[in-house]
């Protein structure tokens, strides 16, 4: 304020501008405070953050995730011998991966095998799989009916096969 009142002498500046300076300086002083709605000024406050902990009911884990087609994506299961059958997939992303899923039930014996294809879907969006060795490992005796699930990015693509 000092240096206000010695810069506005030496410059000839009336004592109605000087009062003005005075007034705007003020006000952007105590412009920055924080205010009560009654006018008073107040102290920040810092609250804690509230943690809600939700206990979820215990819940059963599948190996793979159900059916969940995806429009536009299409799954074909061609039995090839007694052993074997050939998957085609088409309707994926270009170089989508996916995981190829097999069940088949015979008696109470579950039998399943996953595997990974490293290569993904061509640029068209088709995959094509054969996978042979759908038997008993322990027996040699082929499981007829099978379940296959191709698990790709956007979802899971279900069909069934009967081996002769």
């Amino acid at each position: 304020m000092l240096m206000c009142s010695v810069v506005c002498r030496k410059a000839n500046v009336s004592r109605l501008a000087q009062a003005s300076i005075y007034v705007a300086i003020i006000a952007s002083l105590l412009g920055c405070q924080p205010t009560t709605p009654g006018g008073g000024a107040t102290t920040p406050t810092f609250s804690t953050p509230v943690v809600e902990k939700t206990i979820l009911p215990p819940m059963t884990m599948t190996p793979t995730p159900e059916c969940m087609p995806v429009i536009g994506v299409n799954l074909d299961v061609v039995p090839l011998s007694t052993s074997a059958v050939r998957v085609k997939i088409t309707g994926l992303n270009p170089n989508e991966q996916v995981t190829f899923v097999f069940y088949s039930e015979v008696a109470g014996q579950t039998f399943r095998i996953e595997s990974s294809h490293l290569e993904g879907a061509g640029e068209n969006g088709s995959l094509e799989y054969i996978r042979d060795g759908l038997v008993d490992r322990t027996s040699g005796v082929p499981f007829k009916d099978w379940r296959v699930q191709v698990i790709h990015s956007r979802g899971v693509a279900c069909a069934t096969a009967s081996l002769p």
